[in-house]
């Protein structure tokens, strides 16, 4: 049972970290960043005035926020409907999101002289990278953006995720908990730390924190319950996971995510229902480690 718990909780947490981005960042179009940084200095970022903006596109998430309790924090997976493409700062990553990476980069270049002393453009950037994967320069436009304000939240918060790319879990946790140090009341910082708790089998750590997060939701938010659904499950409680998933809509439950955990908590339960869940996921394109987690489900 150990190994399976173990399987999926990696499974769990990497697959919550996909990214649907399209084309790549050409070295000619990121090209004037390379030579913005060259010849930086410290002058350069000294305030000189405030320019408004929306910042509810700077965090990341591990998980799939869209539409929900956590959207006023969350980046990772925001709709085209929650972008705000007539805001100039944030029309950096709205860009990124569509898939379009030159027009992002030459926007950043038009708007470089307004947004440079401003975090958050420095944090977008590096999420234009993180969406093409190319960590390397994603951590150091998050780091520029925290040159400026060793404080913001954002830029600490998608270290966070970078490191969990790379394999490097403590730094993620010391991230994720220097941001809650920071503000108490981040939620993207917590939902992340919930979810690193859940691969470690942490389990009341992270059941606490997604309950703080759901205390007071009017709305049915996907990701806390399918997160506190995988408590359950690596706890053996099919009956509780199920309870969660029960909150979910078909849509979640019919992605291959969603169905997984379905299908782990029926086989927990020992129920026939598993047998058509099987079915459907036999059918649905499993990747390798989807496929690995599935096979270690299904001989439970």
């Amino acid at each position: 049972m150990k190994s399976i718990l173990l399987l999926v909780g990696v499974y769990f947490l990497l697959s919550s970290c996909a990214s649907n981005s399209k084309g790549d960042i050409h070295d000619d179009d990121a090209k004037w960043l390379e030579e913005q940084l060259r010849g930086v200095s410290n002058d350069d970022f000294k305030p000189k005035r405030k320019i408004r903006y929306n910042d509810k596109f700077d965090y990341h998430d591990i998980g799939d926020l869209v539409q929900d309790a956590l959207s006023d924090e969350s980046l990772q997976k925001i709709s085209q409907g929650n972008l705000d493409p007539k805001d100039k700062l944030s029309k950096i990553v709205y860009l990124c999101y569509q898939g379009d990476f030159d027009n992002a980069f030459k926007h950043s270049a038009a708007v470089y002289d307004n947004y440079k002393t401003n975090p958050s453009y420095w944090n977008q950037i590096g999420s234009c990278y993180y969406l093409q994967r190319n960590l390397k320069k994603a951590k150091v436009f998050y780091r520029r953006a925290l040159m400026l304000d060793k404080k913001f939240i954002p830029s600490i918060n998608n270290l966070g995720v970078v490191y969990l790319l790379e394999s490097k879990d403590k730094k993620a946790q010391a991230a994720f908990e220097q941001a809650l140090i920071l503000d108490r009341t981040a939620k993207t910082p917590k939902f992340n730390l919930a979810n690193l708790y859940i691969r470690y089998g942490l389990l009341d750590k992270a059941e606490t924190f997604l309950r703080n997060l759901k205390r007071g939701i009017n709305i049915r938010d996907k990701d806390i319950y399918l997160s506190m659904a995988y408590v359950d499950l690596f706890r053996g409680n099919g009956n509780g996971a199920i309870s969660h998933l029960n909150k979910l809509d078909d849509s979640v439950l019919r992605s291959k995510k969603g169905g997984l955990a379905l299908f782990f908590a029926y086989k927990l339960l020992k129920s026939d229902k598993a047998n058509s869940i099987a079915n459907y996921l036999e059918s649905s394109g499993l990747s390798t480690r989807e496929r690995d987690v599935y096979e270690k489900i299904k001989n439970l």
